[in-house]
């Protein structure tokens, strides 16, 4: 198990950012996909993943938000 340290917001951003680069190289991947097979397949997984990408964005948005009106630091 892996031991963070930092405040609370620097954590909890930081896992934000971890599922969002994910979220992103998954968007990578399915580009890809696409590009090399063309398929409809690809396309619906390119479409699922740039939503899944501006989820987590607007979670990201939110937490920040709530951390800045509860003065979390």
């Amino acid at each position: 198990m892996q031991i963070l340290r930092g405040t609370k917001r620097q954590i909890t951003l930081m896992e934000w950012n971890e599922q969002l680069e994910k979220a992103k190289k998954r968007l990578e991947n399915s580009k890809e996909c696409y590009r090399r097979f063309g398929d409809g397949d690809s396309k619906q997984w390119i479409a699922e993943d740039e939503q899944k990408v501006a989820e987590i964005e607007q979670k990201i948005e939110k937490v920040i938000a709530y951390m800045d009106a509860h003065n979390i630091q």
